[in-house]
């Protein structure tokens, strides 16, 4: 099962959103996903909303990739 997809268009400005899609996944990992986002994303863990994390370039995309894969 996917734990997250990316949305459509993501990377034509080097923006876009994951949503997170297993939420009992997640709901185990989010203190820990809160913590990655402030650490990680240019945004913090502003970038975490409910079950969407918005990136703003290809680079926190991957890292999250990297990371959440």
């Amino acid at each position: 099962m996917e734990t997250y997809v990316i949305s459509h268009g993501a990377l034509n400005d080097g923006s876009g959103y994951i949503i997170l899609t297993d939420f009992l996944y997640w709901m185990h990992q989010e203190a820990e996903l809160k913590d990655w986002c402030d650490d990680n994303l240019s945004k913090g863990k502003s970038a975490f909303q409910g079950s969407v994390i918005e990136f703003t370039s290809e680079t926190e995309l991957i890292m999250f990739m990297l990371r959440w894969s």
